[in-house]
């Protein structure tokens, strides 16, 4: 008898890969006694024409997620890897049958290709999209023989006919052997029986298929290492005429226990240590023999002391200076995995191939911190033009992008004296606010609706980032409202004067057009050419264009107003203010 069950998990979108975190996991249970196992496969992109086919590779792993290696790096030394069965499809729906597969959690990994290193931007990047979706579908057993050990169990199969039998496989098992004796054909010696046993766990799978057909030799099958407390499968599959049958008597025996992956101590080397990344979900044991060379006498009693330990950890070494340990979730299921900086590469971050020196770390550092003094030159200008609440502005932005960069870089050379996450939000607030104020500060709206705007824009600002701090749209939206109110008081003074405003082409020559040439090539590079290898230049340049076109952008100080006449105001006495209300309606 046999039942069909189907499992489906929801959709995910596809990364291309750059780290494990960039697999999309998925995770199944597969009940017990199934006899095949089938996988629907279905991949899907986005509309358009530049969602053009990609590659999308698929891995398969039973008991334990899958240990991918896509980039070809080196793993740490005295590793072992359990391998994983891997196809690869171009959106479209793909079947995978396994048949006989060992019950239990069954693990799926998707990604797109390598990722091509580039920096994007959220919401300007490629709006293509890769969607994967694994369905399974399982044929279970409702009614299984059980084989008993070292007890003969008569069967009788006619022409093709199936047969399905089970053994329970008892702790510290080392050898299971099967055996089918009296086997007859319709009274000939002949046996045409086809047996499978085992799980199919892909890809160096315990199963084991042999054919008792040759009546000189016995049917016997010896499978080493089974696995502990779980049920073995065993299909028996008739190979006579439709109407020939096939009897014989099945009988299982077990032996003792040995298995696993050898390490070796001597005088030489005293120390072992053997890792494995995602261990398949269980009991694990530890055997030992005593091992006496041929030469030495009397080896019975020779004794040696060995110390065992045993640890488990989310991440090797903890991805060691070079690495972050991450804990990652996908429905639910929680595993870790490494993220490399500086260059290095690896399971662990061990891979040193492409690591950065300490000399390129330190060049990395210097460039993007020491950049931000270009800001020391908007700073001057707007105080020297009387913008005071502008120029406290830059500094705030200047301050915690120097240090925000300083504590961001990879590896040895880092710096951080507050939290990461208060300096990267203090810079991203700082880089849009000062875009806010500049653009507003060159609109020569009044001082105080200027300044209610300022405030105003600060907490929207203030917000946005808190909900999304690298959406573009927290740049871009401060930017668009800001220039429409710029442009629409240059359009009023330009109508109320009948004059273009700025009025002087000498303005629009030497400040006006560098500046927005300054800002449009900054964004350029920001936006479309900057990636993980040329960060620390790309980004330096964006620093000191963005501030150069600050300096060129803030409209000139008041008419009325002296260089400098601003420490007069702090300072001010009766007898040197003056008395605006009645200038207001003096009578000249």
């Amino acid at each position: 008898m046999y039942s069909y069950e189907y499992f489906v998990q929801s959709p995910q979108k596809l990364s291309f890969y750059s780290w494990y975190g960039s697999t999309k996991l998925y995770h199944f249970r597969v009940p017990s006694d199934t006899m095949l196992l089938r996988w629907l496969l279905q991949a899907f992109k986005g509309p358009g024409s530049e969602c053009t086919d990609v590659e999308i590779t698929v891995h398969f792993r039973s008991g334990a997620p899958p240990v991918i290696n896509p980039l070809g790096t080196k793993f740490p030394d005295n590793t072992t890897v359990r391998p994983s069965f891997s196809i690869k499809l171009i959106h479209n729906n793909t079947i995978i049958n396994v048949s006989s597969p060992a019950p239990g959690d069954w693990f799926i990994a998707a990604h797109l290709p390598r990722s091509p290193q580039k920096i994007e931007v959220k919401g300007v990047a490629n709006p293509c999209t890769y969607v994967f979706q694994p369905d399974m579908l399982v044929l279970r057993l409702t009614d299984v023989t059980v084989l008993q050990p070292d007890t003969p169990l008569s069967q009788t199969l006619s022409g093709s006919q199936l047969r399905h039998l089970k053994v329970f496989i008892p702790k510290y098992t080392s050898d299971l052997q099967l055996e089918l004796r009296s086997c007859v054909s319709n009274g000939s010696q002949v046996c045409p029986v086809h047996l499978v046993v085992g799980p199919n766990t892909l890809p160096q799978s315990f199963q084991k298929v042999f054919s008792c057909t040759d009546q000189h030799e016995p049917c016997r099958l010896h499978l080493p290492a089974p696995p502990w407390d779980t049920w073995l499968q065993v299909t028996a599959e008739g190979r006579a005429e439709p109407n020939v049958s096939v009897t014989f008597d099945a009988v299982a025996s077990f032996t003792a226990f040995f298995e696993g992956y050898s390490l070796y101590l001597s005088d030489s080397s005293r120390e072992a240590m053997l890792s494995v990344p995602y261990p398949e979900t269980g009991n694990w044991y530890l055997s030992l023999q005593l091992i006496c060379p041929t030469n030495v006498s009397e080896c019975q009693q020779v004794q040696a002391n060995v110390e065992a330990s045993m640890s488990l950890t989310p991440c090797f070494n903890d991805c060691g200076p070079y690495g972050q340990c991450r804990l990652l979730r996908r429905h639910g299921y929680l595993y870790a995995s490494c993220t490399c900086k500086a260059g290095w590469e690896g399971w662990s971050c061990t891979d040193d191939t492409k690591a950065q020196t300490v000399v390129q770390q330190n060049v990395a550092t210097l460039l993007l911190t020491l950049s931000n003094l270009m800001f020391l030159l908007p700073v001057t200008v707007a105080v020297y033009r009387h913008y005071v609440v502008e120029a406290s502005v830059y500094t705030y932005t200047m301050f915690f992008s120097t240090f925000y960069h300083a504590c961001d870089q990879p590896g040895v050379a880092v710096l951080c004296i507050m939290d990461y996450d208060t300096l990267q939000y203090c810079d991203f607030l700082g880089s849009v606010v000062s875009i806010w104020v500049t653009i507003l500060c060159m609109a020569r709206v009044k001082t105080f609706v200027k300044y209610v705007l300022f405030v105003l824009g600060t907490l929207i600002i203030a917000m946005s980032l808190q909900l999304d701090r690298r959406g573009i749209w927290n740049m871009m939206g401060p930017c668009l409202c800001a220039l429409i109110i710029m442009i629409s008081m240059w359009v009023y003074r330009c109508i109320h004067r009948h004059h273009c405003y700025p009025t002087s082409w000498k303005r629009w020559a030497f400040y006006l057009l560098p500046g927005i040439s300054l800002a449009f090539v900054a964004i350029a590079i920001y936006t479309f050419m900057g990636t993980n290898d040329n960060y620390f230049y790309t980004h330096s340049i964006w620093h000191v264009l963005m501030a150069s076109s600050v300096a060129f952008l803030l409209p000139p100080r008041d008419k009325n107003t002296e260089p400098w006449a601003w420490s007069q105001k702090l300072t001010c006495r009766y007898q040197l203010c003056k008395n605006t209300q009645e200038e207001l309606y003096a009578v000249t």
